[in-house]
């Protein structure tokens, strides 16, 4: 087994110096059928038809032969733009796909709805299929996209090379952080969260219905072979106002990501002391050094 945990910050800075190919503005590729659509060029910028709407889509970089695509999951109600310096030096090394999900950003609504883990993996296969990706993925993702990475990866084992976790949702989180409160008061705790978003993609239900879904991937031991790494926060500055003593929280926090990380045997964990949930803002130069550091493993 090759787990390993670190509490250290950052590997030695990796020097980027190849230039980035400029992204053509606001291309816009539409088609009735994915299995006829063009492929997409190395870069790109537009909305992208996956039958009936479209995605905001981001591309930049070229194909590296020995290399897989890396796609961007953002966190819940955020936008492909998050992910913009980092997909930019990722992109000298292979190529990056940055997007923002349905309903979100400058894509469109999907038109039946469907706001759970499942839904987002597949609208992104979709997506995937429509840029005609030849080749396995890595996927990098923040906050609940943990868990529409890890559904993905469930759905199409096929696709995913590898992972990288930054500072993700877990499927047991509310029971484990506030396991002293009764079922409906953990609820509506978390369901406060997506007030203050407007809802913009999905409630409460929405996530108790991905725990369950990603409850099924974990059985399936889906991680065990995969290599991934997962980043961790380890100062969230969670406010004395809040239901649970701040350090409290943090140790739990910690025991999820820990947890996470021991489901695959060929994982790394990196906890950040000095950050907390927004790892990917506050420091970015962690997330391109492992994001490298994962392509250099597979």
């Amino acid at each position: 087994m090759k787990h390993k945990t670190l509490s250290v910050l950052t590997a030695a800075t990796i020097a980027l110096s190849v230039l980035i190919p400029t992204a053509s503005a606001n291309e816009i590729i539409s088609f009735a059928s994915v299995s006829n659509a063009p492929a997409v060029s190395n870069s790109f910028s537009g909305k992208i038809d996956i039958g009936g709407y479209s995605l905001n889509v981001n591309i930049k970089g070229e194909i590296q032969e020995d290399r897989p695509t890396v796609i961007f999951e953002s966190g819940y109600g955020d936008d492909s733009s998050v992910w913009a310096t980092i997909a930019q030096q990722i992109s000298q090394y292979t190529r990056t796909v940055t997007y923002d999900r349905a309903g979100v950003g400058l894509s469109d609504s999907d038109p039946n709805g469907g706001f759970t883990s499942k839904d987002a993996a597949e609208r992104l296969h979709k997506l995937v299929a429509a840029l005609k990706v030849d080749g396995p993925l890595v996927l990098v993702g923040h906050s609940l996209a943990g868990l529409h990475m890890r559904e993905y990866q469930y759905l199409y084992p096929d696709d995913v090379k590898g992972i990288v976790f930054v500072d993700v949702s877990h499927e047991h989180m509310e029971d484990t952080l506030f396991s002293e409160f009764p079922v409906e008061v953990r609820k509506e705790i978390v369901s406060e969260d997506f007030r203050q978003m407007n809802f913009i993609e999905g409630n409460i239900d929405d996530a108790l219905i991905s725990y369950s879904q990603i409850d099924i991937a974990t059985q399936a031991d889906s991680l065990r072979n995969v290599p991934i790494t997962v980043l961790s926060g380890g100062n969230h500055h969670y406010p004395a106002s809040f239901p649970v003593a701040p350090e409290l929280l943090e140790q739990r926090w910690g025991l999820l990501q820990t947890d996470l990380a021991s489901m695959s045997d060929e994982s790394l964990h990196v906890v950040d002391p000095q950050n907390g949930h927004r790892l990917h803002e506050q420091n970015p130069q962690l997330i391109i050094d492992n994001v490298i550091s994962l392509l250099e493993r597979l």
